[in-house]
């Protein structure tokens, strides 16, 4: 029954999009959104390039000089049906943790500039929204890059 109900949802949500929304719907759905984020001890990432009086400097990672980094990767697939499941995992300092979430996703206000992703988790009745942008080759979400592939967990 539940089953049902999200996919009738989802129909029903589509409808009221915009054509720009509309858009931006056929874009993700059945995408996975993925990305990965390292960062060594005092925030620096791995291989980010600082600009100290006007010289480039571009640091080596935790890992590189024989510390352990920080890690993060998550994906967000996005299914046609309105649904989605995120997954992540985090390593800090050898520690390592795995989670899983799942609900529901739409698209926001749009404009041609960009849209908001709205994530409705499970259980929830609150929407978290974040802010999506494509450049043609980047796909960038909550100014963090993000890789936009065929998803392998749903359609």
């Amino acid at each position: 029954m539940t089953l049902i109900l999200l996919v009738l949802a989802a129909g029903s949500v589509s409808a009221k999009m915009t054509p720009q929304q509309q858009t931006y719907f056929n874009l993700l759905k059945g995408k996975m959104l993925s990305t990965v984020d390292s960062v060594g001890a005092g925030g620096v990432r791995s291989g980010e390039t600082t600009v100290a009086a006007g010289v480039k400097v571009t640091l080596p990672g935790m890992g590189e000089m024989g510390m352990p980094e920080v890690s993060s990767k998550q994906a967000l697939h996005l299914c046609s049906d309105g649904s989605y499941i995120r997954s992540t995992e985090d390593n800090a300092m050898g520690i390592k943790s795995a989670g899983r979430e799942t609900g529901t996703w739409a698209i926001g206000k749009a404009s041609s500039a960009s849209f908001a992703l709205m994530l409705t988790r499970k259980g929830s009745q609150a929407a978290k929204a974040s802010s999506v942008s494509f450049d043609g080759e980047r796909t960038m979400m909550d100014d963090l890059r993000w890789y936009r592939l065929k998803s392998s967990a749903c359609k």
